[in-house]
């Protein structure tokens, strides 16, 4: 809210953004319309996922396609959701208003984020999300959708959707995981969990808290935490030749040997968005011994 001239004008809040951050996404076609009425149209923006997916180094942990609406479930690595929803909506609404020789919003104004707060609403929202074609009576079980993820996870599918994460909140035994995976989506969701699904349960969409907000009041996403170091150890894993390498540039080693694979760590890491400190943190080195490498190397 701002104040000019003695006039009040109400402005929307930004929304709560930080690398790590995960969010329920919903999108609706304007005035409620059907934009995904055909199945052509469904897989093109599946592409389009897909290629946003791996521009913007983001995950995504849960789809699904309505005729009218679609939810994604996805976590970003850098301070650029409205970003990846702009590049997302703009290509499906050039390509829809082009294959129908239209004009004019495909989309009902600005997308609605949620943010995930925990482990807990993390799995009540992917229950929310597949179970979107059950409450709309266009199937009867969740397995028989084409167009949600759920395939994804009963097949263990890893290249669109990212199944492991959740599945090992389940059980690190992943047959145990499946099974508890298959029963949950079998059951419906109670009044509660939809409301913490759907109807702001934790936050409001467009609030203002800062991610040291969050924190402070000591509910900072678990997925944040977990996540975040485990992704560096895989650019880490990706730079070396094998397992002892990766264990001693991890735990700080400073041999030449090994300046040219922790160059490329490093550059990787950036350009996946990281920052000095997590990057150093992660093998034992300041954030000002990066920058420095990095300079030295013309990076």
């Amino acid at each position: 809210m701002s104040y000019i001239n003695g006039v009040i004008f109400i402005g929307r809040d930004p929304r709560v953004q930080y690398s790590g951050a995960c969010y329920h996404i919903i999108q609706r076609g304007n005035n409620q319309e059907k934009i995904f009425k055909r199945d052509k149209e469904k897989l093109f923006f599946l592409e389009l996922l897909r290629a946003v997916r791996i521009k913007f180094n983001c995950l995504i942990f849960a789809y699904t396609i309505m005729d009218n609406h679609y939810h994604l479930l996805i976590q970003i690595q850098t301070e650029n959701l409205s970003q990846i929803m702009h590049r997302l909506n703009s290509r499906y609404a050039q390509y829809y208003n082009w294959r129908h020789n239209r004009k004019g919003h495909v989309f009902q104004g600005r997308f609605l984020s949620y943010l995930i707060t925990d482990d807990l609403y993390l799995v009540t929202v992917l229950r929310y999300i597949h179970q979107n074609a059950v409450r709309a009576r266009i199937v009867e079980n969740i397995s028989e959708y084409r167009w949600c993820s759920d395939r994804d996870y009963r097949n263990q599918l890893n290249d669109l959707v990212e199944t492991s994460f959740v599945l090992d909140i389940f059980s690190k035994d992943r047959q145990k995981a499946l099974q508890i995976y298959s029963e949950l989506m079998g059951e419906p969701l109670t009044d509660k969990e939809k409301k913490m699904a759907y109807e702001k349960f934790y936050h409001d969409p467009f609030q203002t808290k800062t991610e040291a907000d969050i924190k402070s009041n000591g509910i900072i996403p678990s997925i944040q935490i977990r996540d975040r170091s485990g992704f560096l150890d895989e650019i880490l894993k990706s730079c070396c030749s094998n397992n002892i390498e990766f264990s001693i540039i991890k735990s700080g080693g400073r041999s030449r040997d090994f300046r040219e694979k922790k160059m490329e760590y490093i550059k990787r890491a950036r350009e996946a968005g990281y920052t000095y400190e997590e990057i150093g943190n992660n093998i034992s080195l300041t954030k000002s011994a990066i920058a420095y490498m990095l300079k030295n190397n013309n990076i």
